[in-house]
């Protein structure tokens, strides 16, 4: 049994705090003629463990580079071959580190302003992404598990951001439009 002691530790205790999201400009280490080095996973694109996307990155990096690889033909160069995942990655890698960005600063601070405001957010698109499914997508945090790439999250977290400031303004301007119809 845990003592009542070490139980208020553990609560009263300061969050950790992890280095941020980082990503390398090229994926090639060292290229010559014969091979070279390729840097996939978090050496590639390194980030908090919040979200809990580090193993499946780097799965879906090997998982992209072996297609690439596959479908490139046994006289494609390795600068080929490399550039070829680049183009294919970016697009998610891209969308994974604004993920890991944004996941990041709303669960920052159970007591700070920002961590309110993030709790508030998921909160807000929990509700209504059950209410008006397909129109209003759940909280960041709650897609990353499904079957759908990182681009698709974002672009999802986009269109339902915009949606609400959209009804926010609509919300926000019927007082005055009531105002000066009186």
């Amino acid at each position: 049994m845990i003592s009542k002691e070490s139980m208020n530790n553990f609560v009263q205790a300061r969050e950790s705090t992890y280095g941020g999201v980082r990503r390398v400009g090229s994926l090639v280490g060292k290229l010559g003629e014969t091979g070279g080095i390729i840097v996939l996973g978090d050496a590639a694109h390194s980030f908090p463990p919040d979200l809990g996307q580090g193993v499946n990155a780097v799965f879906e990096d090997v998982a992209v580079l072996a297609h690439v690889m596959d479908t490139s033909g046994n006289h494609a160069s390795m600068k080929e071959i490399i550039e070829a995942y680049e183009a294919q990655r970016a697009a998610d890698v891209d969308a994974l580190m604004r993920i890991q960005t944004l996941g990041v600063s709303m669960s920052a601070g159970r007591t700070s302003v920002l961590g309110r405001l993030g709790l508030l957010n998921k909160l807000v698109r929990l509700v209504l992404s059950k209410i008006l499914r397909g129109w209003i997508y759940p909280n960041i945090s709650e897609m990353v598990v499904e079957d759908i790439s990182y681009s698709e999250i974002m672009r999802r977290a986009d269109v339902t951001t915009f949606r609400l400031s959209i009804a926010a303004v609509i919300t926000g301007s019927i007082p005055l439009l009531v105002y000066l119809l009186q």
